[in-house]
């Protein structure tokens, strides 16, 4: 990761956070279905149709991501270009060669 390989197995998983880090909600279906499903059962049950977080809630929610240095992972991870990488097996190795290695080798 720290140098591009496999962010096409992350970037669903950075749209999520990047959700999450924005509305302070970290579960919302995406299919407009399952929401209309919750928005009713909430309603059933005298609450809002979807929670609603305050103001006050998300700047600390942010301030967490801040502090603990996920917006600047984000940030640094966002700006990183993706680097296509070639694995093969070999008689229980797995031989990783890209761009920014000469080759290496690792036990598999």
């Amino acid at each position: 990761m720290s140098h591009g390989a496999g962010k096409k197995h992350v970037d669903p998983f950075i749209r999520f956070v990047t959700k999450a880090r924005k509305e302070a909600v970290t579960f919302q279906p995406g299919k407009p279905a399952r929401l209309d499903e919750i928005r009713a059962l909430r309603t059933s049950l005298g609450l809002a149709p979807l929670r609603i977080v305050s103001d006050k809630g998300i700047q600390e929610y942010q301030k967490l991501f801040e502090i603990t240095g996920t917006d600047e992972w984000l940030k640094n991870y966002q700006e990183t270009p993706e680097v296509p990488i070639e694995l093969s097996f070999l008689e229980g190795r797995i031989l990783l060669q890209d761009d920014s290695t000469s080759g290496s080798e690792r036990e598999g």
